[in-house]
């Protein structure tokens, strides 16, 4: 957007409007986290989990600095990165997923969700509340 301002005023309105929304944005973090993660940890694990994921930039494995001598010419996987957090633990859990799968399905909701119910799934105690 800022670069398609046509005026120094309308870059300023631009950027401080784009401030405005990151400083909103840090806050209603900070809120969440003082209401909702400082109140789950007074309650027990099977009556509320706090859970964040995201998608992950994609990676080539295996992964390195420097190629060491002949890795250098072996072809590298390309994979999917997606991440679950427990927010109350502060344990993160992920999901490696090949390109061939990534371009079948993508990173939409149906991957997403299903990524999310095998972690659920897994979980040793069930929650009753899940955020």
């Amino acid at each position: 957007m800022i670069e398609s301002a046509t005026s120094a005023i309308e870059r300023n309105e631009y950027q401080e409007s784009l401030e405005s929304h990151l400083e909103q944005a840090k806050s209603a973090r900070e809120y969440y986290k003082t209401v909702n993660i400082n109140r789950a940890i007074l309650h027990d694990e099977k009556d509320f989990m706090c859970l964040s994921f995201d998608w992950g930039q994609n990676w080539d494995i295996p992964r390195y600095l420097k190629h060491p001598g002949e890795l250098y010419f072996l072809s590298r996987q390309r994979v999917g990165l997606f991440c679950i957090t427990n927010e109350k633990k502060g344990a993160q859990s992920f999901y490696w997923i090949a390109k061939k799968d990534l371009i079948g399905y993508g990173k939409g909701p149906n991957s997403t969700i299903s990524y999310l119910y095998d972690y659920l799934i897994d979980l040793p105690v069930k929650p009753k509340k899940l955020v």
